[in-house]
């Protein structure tokens, strides 16, 4: 197999990146590929192993690649963009705006990471996921699928987020969570240790999930409601005010518990009873600590 035609070289047009001692040498196209002209400038990178001479990828205007990251197959970096460390960019990934991609972050298929987002530690951004605004990824976390992380949110600890998901305003998703369906993460919800949300499920306010708890269907979490150890919360079940589930209880179909309630141990709600009727055995009542204060079922 013969020497690879070059489809760019280093210039003389340098800067320097004093934090870390670092020049960077603004590209030029040799040839036309892609969208890409010979003789087009394009961004900077410090040497020619951040930047693949094979197949369409790019660096544009004053994006940066630099230290061991690696840019290749299609992928393309725009505007202020920068991205280092050994992370990579490949695919037909796309890194733009003021975003950041270092650490040993991987962004790629069709991935698209833009605006002021980071993404750094063992990361993987791919399919079609969208990560920008001034979200953060981070630690061993995967974005993937069509799902968007967005606003001031992060997801990091190993989390997963997948599917059709958004995750936006300042929520946290962390600690081996796994967001996925179609469900939503928002304002200042924070979703960790194991727990998971599926289906049409909200999660929202300053609501907290942790410890396996499970959230699914269509149901709603919300205000400063607490759902965790093992609890599930089902249906077009919804959990707000002040609420806490723990404890493998189960709130179901269309129940709802809000204000101070404690809905604990093995208890079941579900919204199917009559109109104030307890959802509740005598015996379930007994052995919750405290004791639950009930609301009329249905919405």
């Amino acid at each position: 197999m013969g020497e690879v035609e070059k489809k760019y070289e280093l210039t003389s047009d340098a800067i320097e990146l004093e934090f870390i001692g670092k020049k960077l040498f603004r590209i030029k196209a040799l040839r036309d590929f892609a969208d890409v002209k010979a003789g087009d400038l394009g961004g900077y990178i410090e040497k020619e192993e951040n930047l693949s001479q094979y197949e369409d990828c790019w660096i544009y205007e004053e994006a940066k690649a630099y230290e061991d990251a690696r840019v290749y197959e299609d992928a393309e970096v725009f505007g202020n963009a920068c991205v280092s460390g050994d992370a990579h960019v490949s695919g037909n990934a796309v890194v733009s705006g003021d975003a950041r991609v270092y650490g040993y972050a991987s962004v790629y298929g069709y991935a698209d990471v833009s605006e002021n987002a980071h993404v750094s530690g063992d990361v993987t951004v791919h399919e079609n996921a969208t990560v920008c605004g001034h979200a953060d990824v981070n630690g061993d976390a995967h974005v993937y699928g069509y799902a968007s992380v967005y606003g001031y949110a992060s997801v990091y600890g190993d989390a997963t987020v997948s599917g059709n998901v958004v995750v936006e305003g300042n929520a946290k998703i962390s600690d081996h969570a796994n967001v996925r369906g179609h469900a939503e993460v928002s304002g200042d919800a924070h979703v960790s240790g194991h727990a998971l949300v599926s289906g049409n499920a909200v999660v929202s306010g300053n609501a907290q999930m942790s410890d396996h708890a499970v959230v699914d269907d269509d149901a709603l979490v919300t205000e400063n409601a607490l759902v965790c150890e093992d609890a599930n919360i089902s249906g077009h079940a919804i959990v707000s005010g002040r609420a806490r589930v723990y404890g493998h209880a189960t709130v179901d179909g269309t129940a709802k518990v809000d204000g101070d309630t404690v809905v604990d141990g093995k208890m079941h709600l579900n919204g199917s009873n009559q109109e104030g009727e307890e959802a509740a055995t005598q015996e379930q009542q007994n052995e919750a600590v405290p004791a639950v204060k009930r609301k009329p079922r249905g919405r």
